[in-house]
């Protein structure tokens, strides 16, 4: 394609076919631009449809091992449940006062047991700093 000569105001000679030149030009980007947008568009379908696939076939697979498929069950108890549940407790055992599991005898022995391994974790482990240095 031959150059064309523009003038200092930025169009040739004659202004029209420089128009022309450039509603072409834009013409051809834009229908590249929409042949693009509909490929994309036509891959993402494929590949929704792909995992769609996988999902069923996964979800059937599932099933036929006996498990519910994903989603199929809660696990837990329910919002209303827990909250029937706590104030059953807490009307069962109101103004009765919790007893401790432990004497005050086997409570600070526990607690020297505790002390006692704690220093021998940290004395090991200053032990295997000094090693690696």
């Amino acid at each position: 394609m031959a150059k064309r000569r523009y003038t200092p105001s930025g169009r040739s000679d004659s202004s029209g076919q420089t128009l022309g030149d450039f509603a072409e030009d834009l013409g051809r980007f834009l229908g590249s631009t929409q042949a693009r947008a509909q490929s994309w568009m036509k891959q993402q379908q494929a590949i929704a449809t792909q995992l769609v696939t996988v999902r069923d076939t996964a979800s059937r697979l599932l099933h036929e091992l006996g498990e519910t498929a994903a989603g199929g069950t809660r696990r837990g108890r329910g919002r209303r449940a827990r909250k029937l549940l706590k104030n059953a407790r807490a009307a069962a055992t109101k103004g009765v006062k919790r007893a401790r599991t432990f004497t005050r005898a086997q409570r600070l022995a526990q607690s020297r047991r505790m002390k006692a391994y704690w220093a021998q974790v940290r004395k090991a482990r200053k032990t295997k700093r000094t090693k690696r240095r």
